[in-house]
């Protein structure tokens, strides 16, 4: 509430400074003075006369319980309302309420097995949105959502395992979950499998295997698995070096928006030793990179050979 409260009196400052409407001011006045049965009837009226601000401020008093019985439905439609007539904080609020109604939503869904709840929730646990951060509360929930048969909640709880976050860090955990989630149809689990198979993290190394699954993965268009199998193809790990099919993978990564690829693409095109040296393509795979977020390519381009 304090969220809401806040951009309220902010938005009758701005009202306010402008005499834009009398039952508005009066309702804020005897809200002010705890007359929440007023300022309802005020801000009621004004609503009923197509003055959306009141609609707006009536959705607080339905969302807050003052004046009239809680009712988050009638604050959301209320709100709804004014936000469509071009009250921006109403708009913000709105956005509030619909936040704390998926909280709610996602809990009940979970707690009467509806497991997909309790995989949302535990994102919104895992990235602090709408709650507190809290790694433990998500890991919980994602064991609950993977026993219960997502594969996604089985790779996200084998991402807590990787780093030992609201778990202790366990790769050989995390490689059983990246395979059940894979096994489930999760391709980005197949690839982060690969990963520790590449790495000999939590199973034994084995590059041919690591191999097989980059491929499910980019087969699947999972991007950042053809990255993963051109480095393969690159280095020889797990097959044959191979420099055309290199290329032709980390093209499919770049092509997909994985950064990585085009990264890797860029010092292909910028390196002698690889390849015919191509200054103009260096660069174009470099900006590529740079725009999806890899600072290593946005060093690059400063170079005086790309100005």
């Amino acid at each position: 509430m304090k969220n809401i409260f806040f951009i309220s009196l902010f938005a009758i400052t701005m009202v306010f400074s402008s005499d834009l409407d009398t039952l508005v001011q009066e309702g804020y006045e005897a809200y002010q003075k705890r007359d929440y049965n007023n300022a309802m009837q005020l801000y009621k009226k004004a609503c009923d006369s197509n003055i959306v601000l009141g609609c707006a401020y009536l959705g607080n008093l339905y969302y807050e319980g003052s004046g009239v019985t809680r009712d988050t439905k009638k604050a959301m439609q209320l709100y709804g309302r004014a936000c469509d007539n071009g009250v921006s904080w109403a708009c913000f609020n709105l956005s509030i309420a619909y936040e704390k109604k998926l909280i709610y939503t996602y809990k009940k869904a979970c707690s009467g097995g509806a497991y997909e709840g309790c995989l949302n929730l535990g994102n919104f646990y895992l990235y602090g949105s709408i709650v507190n951060k809290d790694f433990f509360t998500a890991a919980k929930l994602y064991k609950k959502a993977c026993d219960g048969g997502f594969e996604r909640a089985c790779y996200n709880l084998g991402l807590l395992y990787t780093k030992g976050n609201g778990v202790k860090q366990s790769y050989l955990k995390a490689s059983q979950l990246f395979r059940k989630a894979c096994i489930g149809g999760d391709m980005v689990g197949c690839n982060d499998l690969g990963v520790l198979y590449d790495k000999g993290l939590g199973v034994k190394h084995d590059s041919k295997k690591a191999v097989r699954l980059f491929l499910k993965a980019c087969n699947a268009k999972t991007y950042i698995g053809c990255n993963n199998l051109g480095v393969s193809y690159e280095y020889g790990k797990g097959v044959k070096k191979n420099i055309k099919k290199a290329i032709e993978f980390l093209s499919k990564a770049c092509d997909g928006g994985v950064a990585d690829g085009c990264y890797n693409l860029g010092i292909f095109y910028d390196n002698k030793k690889r390849v015919k040296d191509n200054i103009f393509n260096a660069k174009e795979f470099y900006t590529k990179a740079c725009n999806l977020g890899d600072k290593k390519a946005c060093v690059k381009l400063k170079n005086k050979r790309f100005k």
